[in-house]
């Protein structure tokens, strides 16, 4: 019988589970995938880029913003799209401890706060 990669996927995770239940930490079981695929993107040296759309679908655009943010952190990245239906357009990247917003509304909240932080000298 020969083992396979889903064979010692589970035996890590009963392992994992012991050891929770063992330590005191069986709450915990319910992270339990969270904390498993950080730990494995660790071990692979890899970063979570995340990818907001309205429609959570940035098309050919998501392979360009990948590439872009494996050049900038030098490392792999594991994209992951979601959507969020109250944007109105844009989009928001998110890795490591970075976000960058290029969303309709935060191109409307920059200019509001540079409009705000310097008056314009004709007043109406």
């Amino acid at each position: 019988m020969s083992i396979t990669a889903d064979d010692i996927a589970r035996a890590a995770v009963d392992a994992a589970a012991a050891q929770l239940e063992a330590h005191g930490l069986g709450r915990e079981l319910r992270h339990l995938d969270g904390l498993l695929s950080r730990a494995a993107r660790e071990k692979a040296n890899t970063v979570v880029l995340t990818i907001v759309t309205p429609s959570g679908d940035a098309g050919p655009h998501a392979l360009a913003i990948a590439q872009a943010v494996e050049a900038r952190v030098g490392r792999p990245v594991d994209v992951r799209q979601e959507a969020d239906p109250a944007m109105l357009g844009g989009v928001t990247v998110v890795f490591g401890n970075e976000r960058i917003d290029w969303s309709l509304r935060g191109a409307l909240e920059r200019l509001e706060d540079s409009l705000r932080s310097h008056p314009s000298p004709l007043h109406v």
